[in-house]
């Protein structure tokens, strides 16, 4: 951010792809806890990222010539697509690792071309992502703990809990007092993420709880948008 003459978050936080419109608090909520493919409600319209973003974010990680693409090197490559907006850099990372994670955001985001395949939700099947998924996880750099003693973090899991407490930290900074109930609420994300996770989406145990991963992303984002 210091190189590229980035100073904070800006007070009035708005998607950088939509020209009059800010952030609904609870649509950043309610898209950070639950994928979007587990329940029929409509669309958020403000957390979501132009696709054509989304896809190119995806493509250019899968493409990076390093073995690892580290967290660092994933918001360089998120604030060039999102020409510097910080707020909009996280919120493609959440949305995007995230779908490259678990494929359960395809309903937000029905066609994708990923590395030359064309994903489209009507007709994809678990044929045509499981190799998608496997490439993603290799190619992404796990977060490494002293408790990983067999090296079973899941780099996939640790990235879309990083970039989702980094996006809800910089989204509801400490300016209102909105902004603080929501931050208290998120102190607990985690927990909600995972209990949603598993009494919604009917989803089995977890390797990591990403918890290093998340708290990361949650004091990072909570120490930019204090500046």
């Amino acid at each position: 951010m210091e190189k590229r003459g980035i100073k904070g978050i800006p007070k009035v936080k708005r998607p950088y792809w939509i020209r009059n419109g800010q952030y609904d608090p609870f649509e950043v909520y309610g898209t950070a806890i639950q994928f979007m493919d587990q329940h029929n409600g409509p669309l958020p319209k403000t957390t979501l990222p132009p696709a054509k973003d989304v896809e190119i974010f995806i493509n250019r990680v899968l493409q990076e010539p390093t073995e690892k693409v580290t967290i660092d090197r994933q918001f360089e490559i998120l604030l060039d697509i999102s020409r510097n907006d910080v707020l909009g850099a996280a919120n493609i990372g959440m949305l995007a690792s995230r779908l490259m994670s678990r494929f359960s955001d395809q309903r937000a985001y029905p066609d994708l071309c990923i590395d030359g395949k064309e994903i489209i939700y009507q007709i994809t099947t678990d044929e045509e992502i499981e190799p998608l998924m496997r490439k993603w996880f290799h190619k992404i750099a796990r977060f490494e703990s002293f408790n990983d003693v067999n090296g079973r973090n899941n780099g996939s899991g640790d990235q879309y809990y990083f970039w989702t407490h980094f996006f809800s930290a910089c989204v509801y900074g400490q300016s209102s007092i909105s902004d603080q109930i929501f931050q208290k609420i998120f102190e607990k994300g985690n927990e909600v993420m995972i209990y949603v996770k598993h009494k919604f989406a009917k989803r089995g145990g977890t390797v990591s709880d990403h918890y290093e991963a998340s708290l990361l992303g949650r004091n990072i984002g909570l120490s930019i948008s204090s500046n």
